[in-house]
C-alpha cells in the first residue's frame, strides 16, 4: 500500500506521513490528523450554515476538535466557540 508524501491543492500544501510508531517517518502530519481536520471543516461549514440560515449574527466562529482512539472505537469531539455580533437599539420613547 502506498501513502502519498503529500497533498497540494490550490489552498491546501501539507505532508502527511505515517506516524513513527506505525514504522512510518512522522515527517507529516499523520492520516488521524488529516481526518480529524477534515471532519471539523466539515462540522464548521454545517455549523455557519445553520447559523446563517437561522439569521444569528455571528461575529466569529471557531472549533477545537479532539479525537480518541481505542480497540473498538474512533471518537472525535468538537467544541464551537461563537460569537455573536452585539447590536445595541437605542429605544425612544414618545
Amino acid at each position: 500500500m502506498r501513502y502519498p508524501s503529500s497533498k497540494n491543492t490550490e489552498y491546501l500544501d501539507t505532508k502527511i506521513a505515517i506516524p513513527t510508531s506505525l514504522g512510518g517517518s512522522g515527517n507529516g502530519a499523520n492520516p488521524k490528523e488529516v481526518l480529524v481536520a477534515s471532519v471539523t471543516t466539515c462540522y464548521a461549514a454545517t455549523l455557519t450554515f445553520v447559523l446563517e440560515s437561522r439569521k444569528l449574527p455571528v461575529a466569529e466562529l471557531t472549533v477545537n476538535s479532539e479525537a480518541s482512539i481505542s480497540d473498538n472505537e474512533f471518537k472525535i469531539i468538537h467544541y464551537p466557540h461563537r460569537r455573536l455580533f452585539y447590536v445595541q437599539i437605542d429605544w425612544v420613547r414618545k
